[in-house]
Order: C-alpha cells, then structure tokens, then sequence
C-alpha cells in the first residue's frame, strides 16, 4: 500500500514539476509550496465539514446542522502566512 502511495505522490509532483521548471518560482512567496499548504488545508478541512455534518456539499439533508459559508483565517506557516477559507456550520 505504501508503495502505491509513494508511487502516486510521486506521479502528482512530477506533473507539477518538469525539467523546464525554475525552483525559485516553487519557493518564492507566492509560489507552488504556498498554494500546495493552503489547497491542502482546505481540501481537509472540506472533508472534516462533510464528515461532521454526514453529507457533502450540494447534497441535500434532514439534519438541522448546515453548511454557513466560510471565514478567511491565516494560517501562519514556515514558509509564511497562508490565508485559508474555512468552512462555517450551522
């Protein structure tokens, strides 16, 4: 199992990174490793929200509890601050 998720780890970086790749445009302020953190945090948190609430977005429930938008957060880093959207319940 873990081989195939290096395997794949491995598959998603080399599309994002070829050989015509310039790495000071992967590390600067608001390069790649900046957008992979926030667009990692969010898919998270997305999928927390959707297993707090028992559905996902666009489905439809008897719940009373709901999805309320989202509030912006910074997210302070190594690599510096990231502004993440974070989901809000009702």
């Amino acid at each position: 199992m873990r081989q195939k998720q290096n395997t794949t780890m491995n598959q998603a970086i080399d599309l994002l990174i070829n050989n015509d790749t310039v790495v000071s445009t992967l590390l600067k302020e608001d390069g790649l490793l900046k957008e992979l953190t926030k667009r990692l945090v969010e898919k998270t948190l997305q999928s927390e929200i959707n297993n707090h609430l028992g559905y996902s977005k666009y489905n439809q429930s008897d719940a009373q509890n709901s999805r309320n938008g989202y509030n912006t957060k910074n997210l302070i880093t190594k690599n510096g601050a990231v502004e993440i959207e974070v989901l809000r319940d009702r």
